[in-house]
């Protein structure tokens, strides 16, 4: 494109134009015409289509404007270096390209104070006022990376919301005032230091929390909550093999689940050292109710009292000789002494190696192999031996009588 500069302008106006080009020496011209003029500038294209208008303000007050003495480098634009008594002088600035032309930071700790380009350091506190302040580039893809624990000052609204693409807290955490915050997807809370994250949730005097914590599991673990409110009395409970939680009405009762104790660790008398149990830790009786009312009591020394009806279909004392310091005998009946000391009483009983050689039936073993008799059985055929004696004493009586 050609640089020369083609003016089109009519014969009246072209004189008056020439005229003001060589003024007398040591005046100026001026040209007052009736209505506003402008001088036009056209395209070097012959047609004369496109064209650029040069008028001054109507009303304005008059000022002079002196161009710079040199031509611009590439990039420069037209800037008032000075100006007094209506005189201003202009001359070719360079400036930025960047996003940031300039900023100012006065006494808010930047540095610099002042920037045109470049990255601007923030040593203090910024405060943002209504309108907020725009991030349009940042470390990752649609999103914000804070460090060092930053502190948000509540802008025109007290709340957080985060878009699609999230935001990365670093060491320190994020700290949202009254308002809340809104996000849009899920929300990660990673561990620190091998120590699993916590997702705390503060009372309403904001003196005490409730942490929710993941274990040391192998595989993900994914709760969906129900979706009505619950009842009272109601409880969480897992409806399917896929999290999906359900309310459910305590009328379903209560169950105890978990690893059998092993036969080394349930030994009577002794604290079990694994597996699942229902019991007390201290001195306290163990009761069980129905109705709300108390049924059956297990007392600390392992003593059991029952208000109701005990059915069963046998009942077996522990009764193996290995168990038992023997006192006296009176035929195959013992008088003995607990060897683990249970209580300093003397008892009186069977030898369970003794029976088991005249009724094996009425004999059974643990998992231990010590032996318990059926003492009830036992002795209804011992009463039924002495009622069989009885009588026939009474027969030999009657027959001697007569």
């Amino acid at each position: 494109m050609s640089s020369k500069l083609f003016f089109r302008v009519s014969l009246p106006v072209l004189v008056m134009a020439l005229a003001g080009l060589f003024p007398k020496k040591g005046s100026a011209q001026t040209i007052r015409p009736s209505t506003q003029k402008e001088i036009k500038i056209y395209d070097p294209n012959s047609s004369g289509t496109g064209n650029i208008s040069l008028r001054a303000a109507a009303g304005t007050a008059s000022y002079t404007l002196t161009f710079p003495g040199a031509m611009p480098a590439l990039n420069q634009v037209l800037g008032v270096s000075s100006s007094s008594g209506g005189v201003g002088t202009l001359t070719w600035t360079t400036v930025s390209l960047s996003a940031v032309s300039t900023f100012s930071g006065g006494t808010t700790g930047l540095t610099p104070a002042t920037a045109t380009s470049g990255a601007v350091t923030l040593g203090g506190t910024l405060v943002v006022a209504n309108g907020g302040t725009g991030v349009t580039n940042s470390t990752g893809s649609g999103s914000v990376v804070l460090s060092n624990s930053p502190v948000l000052v509540t802008p025109m609204v007290s709340s957080l919301t985060v878009a699609s693409g999230g935001t990365t807290i670093t060491a320190g955490g994020l700290t949202v005032t009254a308002g809340g915050a809104n996000v849009a997807g899920n929300i990660t809370v990673n561990p620190t230091g091998g120590v699993a994250g916590q997702l705390r949730l503060r009372n309403p005097a904001n003196t005490f929390q409730t942490i929710i914590q993941a274990g040391a599991q192998t595989a993900d673990i994914t709760y969906i909550l129900p979706t009505i409110a619950p009842t009272a009395g109601q409880f969480l409970s897992s409806s399917d093999a896929n999290g999906n939680l359900s309310w459910t009405s305590g009328s379903a009762g209560w169950g105890l689940s978990g690893n059998a104790i092993t036969a080394s660790t349930a030994a009577l008398g002794v604290a079990p050292t694994g597996g699942s149990w229902l019991g007390t830790t201290n001195s306290q009786s163990l009761v069980f109710g129905t109705n709300n009312v108390t049924r059956v009591i297990i007392a600390s020394d392992g003593s059991v009292t029952s208000n109701g009806n005990i059915t069963a279909p046998a009942f077996f004392e522990t009764s193996d000789q290995r168990l038992k310091n023997i006192v006296k005998r009176d035929g195959d009946v013992v008088y003995f002494k607990w060897k683990d000391g249970r209580d300093s009483k003397i008892h009186i009983g069977y030898l369970a190696q003794e029976v088991q050689q005249k009724m094996p039936d009425q004999i059974k073993a643990d998992e231990k192999g010590m032996l318990s008799v059926n003492y009830i059985e036992i002795l209804v055929a011992k009463i039924r031996e002495l009622e069989k004696r009885i009588h026939e004493l009474e027969k030999n009586t009657t027959y001697e009588n007569k």
